[in-house]
């Protein structure tokens, strides 16, 4: 697919650029007004941006859909933090800045990062002002002394002590013997999102040491790596239209996951947040659960009995209890489901309860 290219210089003392590829929209694609873009990050220890990690990789990008910028950001003698991070923060004013131009959705801007710009990514994800939509880690750097040895100097963040609710969704990669980044480091990463209740994929090849780029024989320079090393680049891209909505002939489509993996914790209420919490909830939200209650107090003695809570010597609002304080972490849409609502009831609620503010 034919591309248009355009180099800005972001700050020329400290040689940070931003080589942006942009992909046709209207004409011959008369549905798509806007792309999602991919903001590439090499790697190259902070020393130096590696060429392996950025044009060539944002080739299947830009094939899959996307348009893609690779950011050089401050690196040799200029990389004392936080130069990298205000780089990267430039770059996504600038991306803000000329969506209409570049014909962009700056809400779908997506970075993938390599080694220190790895680092630099997962950064990005859990503590930038501006963050990315969704981040791609490939065999990143995240703490320990190969960071320390890149970035000298006691300000240099380790991106798994800043992961909160806000952070966002992660994409990782990278081979289990890799002696550089060690996979432990992320191993906790994932750890953390998880417990933030984050969105996150990850993808652990048995070998392939560090720095195999897209695995393709002629970037990858770890020496020998499995084949299906080579399907991360279809796997994060199959990811990102899970996370952002996927790419069709007319435009984006709607994300299919969302990015937090517990709906206690979204912005809105949904079927999909757990009955305690909704029933923690005050206003408008117990108006619209009133319905559900509702069957689920005319239901709740028959499913006790087949759940076999009431036994010999259980006497019935002891059962009751019991029964509430079993339901409480389970999701509203399945204990629907167990009571006998149809699908256009859950349906129905779901979409009344998604107008309501979550109040965590």
């Amino acid at each position: 697919m034919a591309f248009t290219t355009e180099e800005v210089v972001l700050d020329a003392e400290r040689g940070v650029t931003l080589s942006v590829q942009l992909l046709p929209t209207g004409g011959w694609y008369p549905g798509i007004t806007e792309r999602p873009a991919v903001l590439i990050l090499p790697g190259g220890g902070y020393n130096r941006p590696s060429e392996r990690e950025a044009e060539n990789v944002a080739a299947p990008f830009l094939a899959a859909g996307y348009h893609t910028m690779v950011l050089r950001y401050c690196a040799g003698e200029h990389r004392a933090w936080p130069g990298p991070l205000c780089d990267y923060e430039a770059a996504m004013a600038l991306i803000d800045e000329r969506a209409g131009s570049w014909r962009l959705r700056a809400d779908k801007v997506a970075v993938l990062g390599f080694s220190s710009g790895g680092h630099l990514a997962a950064c990005a994800a859990t503590m930038a002002r501006r963050r990315p939509a969704a981040a791609i880690l490939v065999y990143p750097l995240l703490a320990g002394p190969t960071l320390e040895l890149c970035m000298p100097g006691p300000d240099v963040p380790a991106p798994v002590e800043h992961v909160d609710a806000h952070t966002t969704p992660i994409f990782h990669v990278q081979s289990r013997d890799d002696t550089l980044t060690p996979v432990g480091d992320a191993l906790a990463l994932l750890a953390a999102l998880g417990r933030a209740g984050v969105t996150f994929e990850s993808h652990v090849y048995a070998y392939g040491e560090h720095g195999f780029s897209t695995a393709a024989p002629g970037l990858n320079a770890a020496g020998a790596v499995p084949e299906r090393t080579r399907h991360w680049v279809a796997d994060a891209i199959s990811w990102l239209d899970d996370v952002l909505g996927p790419l069709t002939a007319q435009g984006v489509g709607e994300p299919r996951v969302s990015g937090r993996t517990d709906a206690d914790l979204e912005d809105v209420l949904s079927l999909d947040c757990t009955v305690g919490h909704l029933l923690a909830q005050e206003g408008q939200a117990r108006e619209a659960l009133a319905p559900a209650l509702g069957a689920l107090d005319a239901m709740e003695m028959e499913v006790i009995r087949r759940s076999g809570l009431v036994a010999p010597g259980v006497d019935e609002d002891t059962a009751r209890r019991t029964f509430r304080r079993l339901i409480a972490p389970a999701r509203l849409r399945g204990v629907l489901g167990l009571v006998g609502a149809s699908a256009e009831e859950m349906d129905s609620l779901d979409q009344w309860l998604r107008r309501i503010p979550n109040r965590r």
